[in-house]
């Protein structure tokens, strides 16, 4: 016989059910709410402070820790280094002064012009274009010019109508001349009465006052006419100076307006360049006329340029606290091989002296002091320094020197550092450059 669940209960469970009793839960029966208080963390004002303090100790021992160690990571690559004195591998212009100060210049024409005609028009054909070299007179463009020959034709008509009035006006101040004559005979003569010979002076002085008018209405005829034909004449531009086209301002096909700073094309006389050197307030008093300068543009940073200066312009740029001195550039030896174009800048250096131009003529060369060329054997070297302080060898080649500085034909670029004595170091080695 199988057990029932009657059979296997407790017997309390059984007296329980019995009694009719509600059995009780063990697990509702404990009393959780004074075990989880016991577990609360309750902090008091000083436990805070000692944990504040503590935090506060921690980061401070972190800053310092890795301060120590930035500081030994950036003492390894020098610890032990040499300190050496370097200079600098110089670019030294032959011929070149020592500056009394510089400025920023540009390259201008003294004589410029932009070609428009007379009266408005429409291009229909440019002869020439940008860089061409013209002469004085030669033919650069051509407008179109039938409205100017129908001016022309109307000119010429309105003339011919002002000859014919004169014709008439004359025929009819010759008639008038008579009947005036003829009406003070009669008069005189008691043949005639007195109203018509002063009709006949009236209508003389009219005949002349119509020939004044025809002869008023001739001149402006012919004023016409002249206007009419130098228009037509002009309808073909030409150069007025020996010129380059700097700059073309029309297509053919454009309509070509007399307005200010609108053309067909811009000259230059590039015979005629200057340079407008903006002098800082505080030089002008150093500036005299005839000074003599060097110019050195950015677009030929090898070619020294000789001038002088032939004008100050008497104002100052409030916002710049500049002004405008004008130099002349020497025409001979460097100039007229120079590719010189208005619009290019550079510097222009102020000398006490005047400057070599058969040396600023010629390539810079580099040059290092002396005593930083070692020499082993047929060979030479200079000790170039990078950004680390690391040394590292560089075979140079010797032209000559002053004794006291080398040049170099073939060497390390301007602008780097070498040690200038380099005893004792081998390359590889790292150093500290001796401050000055």
């Amino acid at each position: 016989m199988n057990p029932t669940i009657q059979d296997v209960m407790p017997a309390e469970v059984h007296e329980a059910r019995r009694k009719d009793a509600p059995m009780k839960d063990p697990i509702a029966t404990n009393d959780l709410t004074g075990d989880l208080s016991s577990l609360k963390i309750v902090r008091t004002p000083e436990t805070a402070s000692k944990s504040r303090r503590t935090y506060l100790w921690i980061a401070v021992a972190v800053v310092v820790l890795a301060a120590g160690a930035a500081v030994f990571l950036a003492s390894r690559g020098t610890l032990g280094a040499k300190t050496v004195e370097t200079a600098l591998v110089l670019s030294v212009q032959p011929g070149q002064e020592a500056p009394l100060f510089v400025a920023t210049g540009t390259v201008t024409a003294a004589t410029t012009d932009t070609l428009a005609p007379r009266t408005p028009g429409r291009l229909l054909k440019r002869l020439v274009d940008e860089g061409d070299k013209v002469a004085a007179g030669q033919p650069v463009a051509e407008l179109d010019t039938t409205d100017l020959k129908l001016a022309l034709n109307q000119a010429r008509a309105d003339l011919a109508s002002a000859e014919a009035r004169i014709g008439t006006a004359r025929a009819s101040e010759k008639s008038a001349e008579v009947r005036a004559a003829r009406a003070q005979r009669l008069f005189q003569a008691n043949a005639g009465t007195e109203s018509a010979a002063i009709d006949a002076g009236l209508d003389l002085e009219s005949a002349h006052a119509q020939l004044r008018a025809a002869t008023a209405d001739l001149g402006q005829s012919q004023a016409r006419l002249e206007t009419a034909q130098r228009n037509l004449a002009d309808g073909t531009l030409r150069a007025p100076f020996h010129a380059v086209v700097v700059r073309v301002l029309a297509q053919p096909g454009d309509f070509v307006s007399t307005a200010p700073g609108q053309g067909v094309m811009q000259l230059a006389d590039l015979s005629s360049l200057e340079v407008d050197a903006e002098v800082a307030e505080a030089n002008l008093h150093r500036v005299t006329l005839h000074m003599p300068v060097e110019v050195r543009l950015d677009a030929l940073p090898n070619q020294g340029l000789v001038g002088h200066v032939f004008s100050i312009r008497p104002s100052v740029d409030v916002a710049k606290a500049t002004a405008i001195v004008k130099v002349r550039l020497d025409p001979e030896p460097t100039v007229a091989n120079a590719s010189l174009y208005p619009g290019m800048n550079g510097r222009v250096t102020f000398v006490a002296h005047e400057p070599d131009a058969e040396g600023l003529g010629k390539a810079p060369t580099l040059e290092v002091p002396a005593a930083a060329v070692a020499h082993e054997g047929a060979e030479s070297q200079v000790l170039t320094v990078d950004k680390d302080g690391r040394v590292k060898a560089v075979k140079v080649v010797t032209a000559g020197g002053d004794g006291d500085r080398v040049v170099l034909k073939e060497g390390p670029p301007a602008g780097t550092t070498i040690v200038t004595h380099p005893d004792g170091i081998k390359s590889g080695d790292r150093i500290q450059q001796k401050s000055n």
